[in-house]
């Protein structure tokens, strides 16, 4: 029998049939599954306001299981992810067939798991002259599908680049080398009010950052005052025209930075995802996150903090709309320079109330107070020229990557790190905070020990001697194994993290647990991820990964100032 609500229900839906026949096409062509939200939205609402609360709470729960189990079956989400892989792989005038999507999601599942380090072919670009980084990572940057190597003058400034496209075997290498950094001509800089009293044509460069799928090239550049202050600015430019043009979609050319610093400030930092691009500096313990939307250059969010106890050592966007940072916390001066934590910080871009405070996610607790965080480094592998504007947008949660370094300073000076790596869904971090709000909403701040998320979101590799400077870089939800070891003759492992792509039977669901004198106590995860072997590589020298290519370089440059590089092309 049909209750009076679904009478109302159905009558209110007949009231909008006159909608249904201004909308039915004459020739019914068989409709995707994107068909519903091209629809107005204005059109649901209308009728959703018809219906009855019962009927209404009944279909908000549906929604909520629904949306719930796309998350989290694997059944479900391998369908998903696959057939998502297959419509997002480039774009197209006309949506592919169901069998032209097939097609290239079992070319992409055929070439990854047959990889022959045999057909690698090599080539040699330039590193790096400074002596400022000892830390091989900084012989060069690699994102993108490109290689930058910094040139720097006497003072330690950049005074040019060079940005090295990765060939397919066969093709001549492609290198783009840009030293003209003068302020462009038809540069708007309306923004910039009142006058800069310094000289934005002639101020030096101190950082370069490129994003060759953006088309963009950021340019941090940097003036004085007097001798103790510093001003930095963040120079937009086209990388298509070597950085001699204001990137076409900017409004203003510079997205200027109004805070003075001191000039023994800590090294700035510069992320960027799509059209939004981070700015933390550190000064005399004051430190000073900015997000800005580069393309209108409006400041989007800002938090500032006290780090007299505490140091940020790098930052990753999770989506557009949340941002993270590697902490630790702990006393550093000179005799006394120990950190007692490391944990992750967590920031709502989209907060309201003036300098909003993360969430903070902390790591497994330390086996003794004298542990010292050499670099805590992250990396998010959701491609850099996203549209996504939230997680959930996304086909599947993307793998956030972290290195701990840790040694202690009662160890001898020469005494190796201790290298810990950490593999993190993205969604990790707002679905806690979801149900840590829901939980206790009288906190205004929360802080989630490792044991309320680590566990179930997290796969925590056991801390080893050997120095893979490369451990953070994850090209298309993979990583190298943490675990192989240097100069052995196994096959070299991916894991690969974007588990949807595999079956159950696929994936190593197992948790691991490892003792390790840097905890306290023994650390339990369960991340799942899928195993892929490469036989036939030395594991030696360094990797990285993308969508198109496993790249291994030497450890250090030959004496010709060129790295010798090998590439695979997947």
């Amino acid at each position: 029998m049909r209750t009076h609500s679904s009478f109302k229900l159905a009558s209110t839906l007949d009231s909008f049939s006159f909608l249904r026949k201004k909308r039915r096409p004459i020739n019914r062509q068989p409709q995707d599954a994107s068909f519903l939200a091209r629809q107005p939205v204005e059109i649901l609402i209308l009728i959703l306001q018809k219906v009855d609360y019962r009927s209404l709470l009944r279909l908000s729960v549906t929604c909520r299981l629904i949306h719930s189990l796309t998350k989290t079956v694997p059944e479900i989400q391998y369908t998903i992810v696959l057939a998502a892989e297959g419509a997002l792989d480039g774009s197209f005038d006309v949506p592919p067939t169901v069998n032209e999507r097939l097609e290239r999601i079992l070319h992409r599942r055929n070439r990854w798991r047959t990889l022959d380090w045999r057909r690698h072919h090599s080539l040699r670009i330039p590193a790096t002259n400074s002596i400022l980084f000892p830390d091989p990572n900084s012989f060069f940057t690699f994102t993108q599908g490109a290689f930058i190597t910094t040139i720097h003058n006497n003072h330690h400034y950049i005074s040019s680049f060079i940005v090295t496209w990765l060939p397919k075997r066969g093709e001549a290498v492609r290198s783009l080398v840009i030293d003209n950094f003068d302020l462009p001509e038809d540069i708007v800089l309306d923004n910039y009010i009142p006058p800069p009293p310094h000289d934005l044509n002639t101020d030096p460069v101190q950082q370069v950052s490129v994003y060759p799928h953006l088309d963009l090239v950021i340019l941090l550049k940097v003036s004085r005052r007097g001798t103790h202050q510093v001003l930095f600015d963040l120079h937009l430019r086209s990388l298509k025209s070597a950085a001699r043009h204001v990137h076409p979609r900017c409004t203003f050319g510079i997205v200027h930075n109004p805070y003075l610093y001191i000039s023994r400030c800590s090294w700035p930092l510069i992320r960027v995802l799509g059209d939004f691009v981070a700015l933390h500096v550190c000064h005399d313990g004051d430190g000073n996150i900015s997000v800005w939307n580069w393309v209108t250059g409006d400041k989007i969010a800002e938090f500032t903090d006290k780090f007299l106890d505490k140091r940020l050592y790098d930052l990753a966007f999770i989506s557009p709309k949340t941002l993270i940072a590697t902490v630790s916390v702990g006393t550093f001066d000179r005799e006394t320079r120990t950190a007692r934590s490391a944990m992750i910080w967590v920031y709502d871009l989209r907060a309201t109330q003036a300098n909003a405070q993360p969430a903070v996610f902390c790591l497994p607790a330390f086996g003794s107070s004298d542990i010292l965080v050499a670099s805590f480094r992250c990396s998010s592998d959701i491609p850099a020229a996203t549209t996504c504007s939230h997680e959930d947008d996304l086909p599947a949660p993307y793998p956030v990557v972290l290195g701990l370094s840790t040694m202690s300073p009662r160890k001898a000076a020469n005494a190796e790190k201790l290298q810990t790596f950490m593999v993190v869904r993205s969604d990790a971090f707002t679905t806690c905070l979801r149900a840590s709000s829901i939980r206790d909403s009288s906190r205004s701040a929360v802080m989630l020990p490792w044991e309320e998320w680590g566990p179930r979101y997290a796969r925590l590799f056991e801390p080893n001697l050997f120095r893979w400077t490369l451990w953070g870089n994850a090209g298309n939800g993979c990583i190298v194994s943490p675990e192989c070891v240097p100069f052995c003759n196994d096959p070299l492992r991916i894991l690969d993290f974007l588990a949807g792509r595999y079956k159950p039977h696929e994936l190593v669901t197992k948790p691991s647990t490892f003792r390790s004198s840097i905890f306290k106590h023994s650390v339990t995860s369960s991340l799942p991820y899928h195993v892929i072997t490469i036989p036939g590589i030395q594991q030696s020298g360094n990797f990285v990964l993308n969508e198109d290519h496993l790249v291994r370089y030497a450890e250090i440059p030959s004496p010709d100032a060129m790295m010798d590089v090998d590439v695979l092309d997947v």
